[in-house]
Parts: C-alpha cells; structure tokens; sequence
C-alpha cells in the first residue's frame, strides 16, 4: 500500500520536524534518517508481517520532505503476508490524516489512532473466525482424503483456512 500526501504550512521548519519527529517516534516508529529537509521513520519487518495483527506495525517506511512550506510525506507500507482488510486500509488513510491534522492544530491524535487500530482488530476478528472454520471443514475433508492421497492434514487445514479467509475478505471488499 502506498500513501501521499502533500499540504502547506506556515510553521518554521524546526517547528515542522519536532511535531513530525513526536507525531511518529510515540507511535513506534523509528527515526532512521535525519537531513535538513528529510526525514524518514520506519517500523517492522518482513517477519513482522507473519506474526502481527496490528497493521500499523506491518514493515513500513515513512519519508516526509519539507521544502519552504510544503510538506511532501510518501508512506509506503509492506503488507507481505498480510490479507489486507477494508478496515486495514482505512487504519492507514486515519493515521496519514492525522499526521497533517497534528501538524495543522498542534493537537494530538495518539488516542484517536489507538481507538481507530482497536476498532480494526474488533473489525478484523470475523476474518479469523472464516479461517479457523475453514481450517476445521478441510481439516476434516482433510481426514478423509489423505486415506486415499499421501497428503497431510494440516495442509488441508492450512489451505481451507487461507480460502475461507480471503474469500470473505473479497467478499467484503466487493461490498463496498
């Protein structure tokens, strides 16, 4: 997933590059580079992907550029592993928005992200239900099939919980 955004402001560029700096590290980003005009956070890992259900601590990189009063921020977020939900994406576009509505109003918008990632997870928890009935119907065609074909069982719950899974995930999508 990618996300820009471009927007003005009349705040000096130390002023800028704090409220940038406070608005990501207090979410768990990391600073990874500093120049005069850049800086660019990054958080999680490829490995990350495989174990996380918090899509705000999917490997991401974040460069936001600062010239005279333009703000240019490319996030480009890794969702390797990952069954991007409706839900997962709309996590992201809150917290890029917020990113400008924290610059714009001084005010923090740490709550806000937090309540929206629970909302997310609450959101996302149906998707785990499709996978585990998936996992437990072709883990029981599983039982029987592998009598005939030389195949294990926890490949039949694997597969079922991937198809029931990302057949409802489209579904919703498609809903929309």
């Amino acid at each position: 997933m990618k996300h820009q955004l471009e927007f003005t402001s009349d705040k000096s560029l130390e002023i800028l590059q704090s409220a940038t700096k406070q608005y990501f590290t207090t979410q768990g980003f990391k600073l990874s580079k500093e120049a005069p005009n850049h800086l660019q956070f990054k958080r999680g890992s490829i490995s990350q992907n495989m174990l996380t259900f918090n899509p705000l601590k999917w490997k991401s990189c974040i460069d936001i550029k600062f010239d005279n009063q333009k703000i240019y921020a490319d996030f480009d977020i890794n969702s390797t592993f990952q069954s991007v939900t409706k839900k997962d994406e709309q996590l992201w576009e809150t917290f890029v928005t917020n990113y400008q509505k924290s610059i714009e109003t001084d005010q923090d918008f740490i709550q806000q992200n937090q309540h929206e990632l629970q909302k997310t997870k609450k959101y996302n928890r149906k998707y785990l239900v499709a996978a585990l009935i998936g996992a437990l119907v072709f883990g029981i065609l599983g039982i029987f099939i592998s009598q005939w074909i030389n195949t294990t069982i926890a490949v039949w719950s694997a597969s079922g919980a991937v198809i029931f899974m990302t057949s409802k995930i489209a579904i919703d999508k498609n809903k929309a």
